[in-house]
């Protein structure tokens, strides 16, 4: 096999060569995307929760895409598995997805190299579950790893909420806000932790990614900035930029939007993909099935969704009400092609070579 060696980094940009790229081995022909290891310095995600909580369902799911319906015959995770997210994604992060009965701050383990890097710490809890021994876990884990990273983000999943009525995830929320924010301030000032009501049978589980992985993209506040712009100069209803690989949205504009509307907009990237796949003179199934010259315009009652292509990795799915996209078609698409142009100046998302 021919093995050639990339560096890739998208954090490029106004910061020129402040963050150092990551590299992998790449092989041709197999797929192989390179390992994660204690070396590599990219933001982590650590999956962490009590055995069953989900932890393995959601990285399949988000990551691998595979269906939900399919997680019910995975394995219990017996051992860490580390493991970049793959290499036709925007997203430039490592996921380790950790089992339950491995302590992670014994001493035999160097707690420094887990948790001393940028990241965040995923805790997934079961909805549907008794609650108590996943809270003192929970408990723990966060406050063992903020003693050695304070700049680690605490992100709590309750996962599995797919069977649960609106009151009862309003009142397991609140529950287990207050045993939490109790448990962390009877230790002293509590970190800053977050929840997100997450299921792998929904959109959820992509929305809270999306709101976690955010937080890991240093030129996020400037996306964030020039989606504003774009929708204002074009009466958009809403404006996300999607990562490809995963439907994870890595900005989005200031608009509130109802999830059914978010669905619909996530929804639409496979649509695209998969019409852009037919007539992809590419035969190979991890070839890119868009490239620069594909949109989309998926109609609804009374609004269009507007998708464009804006690099290999990322694409442009924008609400756009149906008056004004039918009255002023060719303006949206003139300032969606700026946008582009600003965004791509930004963000040297493109794989380079290195010797």
């Amino acid at each position: 096999k021919n093995k050639n060696k990339m560096s890739f980094d998208y954090r490029e940009g106004d910061e020129g060569n402040s963050q150092s790229s990551f590299q992998v081995d790449s092989y041709e022909g197999d797929g192989f995307d390179g390992a994660a290891t204690y070396e590599d310095q990219r933001p982590r995600l650590l999956l962490m929760g009590l055995r069953s909580s989900g932890k393995t369902s959601i990285s399949k799911v988000v990551f691998h895409k595979m269906s939900p319906n399919e997680t019910m015959f995975l394995e219990t995770t017996r051992t860490l598995d580390q493991e970049p997210v793959s290499n036709t994604s925007f997203l430039n992060l490592q996921i380790w997805d950790c089992p339950a009965q491995v302590d992670f701050f014994d001493e035999i383990y160097d707690r420094k190299e887990i948790f001393g890097l940028p990241g965040a710490l995923v805790f997934v809890i079961d909805a549907q579950d008794d609650h108590t021994k996943a809270v003192e876990s929970l408990l723990h884990t966060i406050q063992d790893a903020h003693q050695i990273n304070k700049s680690l983000n605490i992100e709590i999943l309750v996962h599995k909420v797919d069977g649960l009525t609106a009151d009862e995830k309003r009142l397991i929320t609140q529950q287990l806000h207050e045993k939490v924010y109790d448990g962390l301030y009877a230790q002293g000032e509590p970190p800053t932790f977050n929840f997100y009501l997450t299921s792998i049978f929904d959109a959820s589980i992509f929305e809270a990614l999306s709101k976690i992985t955010q937080k890991l993209v240093p030129q996020f506040d400037d996306m964030k900035e020039m989606l504003d712009s774009l929708s204002g100069s074009c009466n958009m209803s809403k404006s996300y930029l999607f990562d490809v690989s995963t439907k994870i949205y890595v900005a989005a504009d200031n608009q509130n939007v109802d999830m059914n509307l978010y669905e619909a907009c996530s929804d639409s990237i496979d649509l695209v993909t998969d019409v852009s796949g037919v007539y992809s003179e590419h035969g190979d199934q991890f070839a890119v099935a868009f490239d620069d010259a594909t949109e989309g315009i998926v109609p609804l009652n009374d609004a269009v969704l507007y998708l464009r292509h804006v690099n290999q990795h990322l694409i442009l799915v924008a609400v756009v009400p149906k008056v004004t996209f039918d009255e002023k078609t060719a303006i949206v698409r003139s300032n969606v092609e700026a946008f582009k142009r600003s965004l791509n100046e930004l963000l040297p998302a493109l794989p380079i070579a290195s010797s």
